[in-house]
């Protein structure tokens, strides 16, 4: 899981795609997009700190957490979290209350701080006599009001090959008890990537539209092999990780390069890039067991569609110099 996992994290944690999967898989149907703006997602720290049951200091990490902010970026409306399994666990619903815990006891500290530095400025003020300043931090203060969390809402992307089937709910993992109805429920959302029909799958407007459709079907509509690509290198990195796809994973440091220079990119090229490469590869092997040079041209300018000159350049720079090597 460990490549899987920090591969999906890179791709999803780009604020457009990360937006784009809470739209599609949490708000659809409110028909809108709630996470509206992808500038005001702002990352959140993504480890926690807590004492286990010796009393020893322990921390946890969270897959992806960000918070949403109003436009001003001086208060947030929520935290999103995205835990990614490769595999279904039984204690997930717990490892996600621990994960909320932790979010919830990061706001109250800092509202506690908060409170605690205006207060000492407000004294410091008072003791100066500045009453402009000591009204100035007595209205903070007042503004502050009552501490409020914010809400935390974390989903569970499943990668298993299989359907979630364990609990979603932190109570039944409770053993049998009269005691039961009393607990109070916490529940995870689960969402089975690889159940996502074609439906569901075209509702993703991001870069994550071409994972899902490639990791479902090991396949990819013509309609989407010409749209530009904005995370190429990330996406390729998650595809090769979940999809074991050697033929993307010998161009990827190719598909890195030309993203640094700027380049456009799609699937579409970045297929050619692998059938290029085959050709390649095909004519390197030609030269190595003895076959004729103007044959080699030949296939070059046959199968990459180019002129006679064209070819014969490609056969010197990439065919003639690596097969002598």
């Amino acid at each position: 899981m460990a490549q899987k996992d920090l591969t999906s994290k890179v791709l999803e944690s780009e604020p457009d795609v990360f937006a784009d999967i809470f739209n599609t898989l949490l708000f659809s149907l409110e028909n809108e997009k709630i996470v509206n703006s992808e500038d005001n997602l702002i990352d959140e720290p993504t480890e926690g700190i807590y004492r286990d049951y010796s009393g020893n200091l322990r921390n946890m990490f969270k897959d992806i957490s960000k918070e949403y902010h109003r436009d001003d970026a001086q208060s947030y409306l929520a935290c999103f979290n995205i835990e990614n399994e490769a595999t279904v666990k039984r204690t997930i619903p717990l490892k996600c209350l621990g994960y909320k815990y932790a979010t919830l006891k990061r706001q109250q500290d800092l509202y506690e701080n908060k409170r605690k530095a205006l207060n000492e400025l407000k004294n410091k003020a008072k003791e100066e006599g500045n009453t402009e300043k000591y009204e100035l931090f007595d209205n903070e203060l007042k503004n502050i009001g009552k501490f409020h969390t914010v809400p935390f809402i974390s989903i569970v992307l499943n990668f298993d090959d299989k359907a979630w089937d364990e609990p979603t709910n932190l109570a039944d993992l409770n053993i049998e008890s009269i005691y039961n109805k009393y607990d109070e429920p916490f529940r995870i959302k689960v969402f089975n990537v690889k159940s996502f029909d074609k439906e569901l799958r075209s509702k993703f407007t991001s870069d994550f539209r071409i994972f899902v459709e490639m990791f479902c079907t090991n396949d990819l509509p013509d309609e989407l092999k010409d749209v530009s690509l904005k995370h190429p290198t990330e996406l390729i990195d998650m595809v090769v990780a979940f999809t074991k796809n050697k033929k993307l994973e010998d161009i990827r440091n190719r598909i890195a390069v030309d993203e640094l220079e700027g380049k456009t990119m799609s699937m579409g090229t970045i297929f050619d890039n692998v059938a290029y490469k085959e050709v390649i590869a095909a004519a390197i092997t030609n030269k190595t067991l003895g076959m004729d040079d103007q044959k080699i041209i030949q296939f070059l300018m046959i199968r990459l569609e180019t002129t006679w000159e064209k070819a014969t350049e490609i056969f010197e720079k990439e065919v003639l110099i690596p097969a002598s090597a």
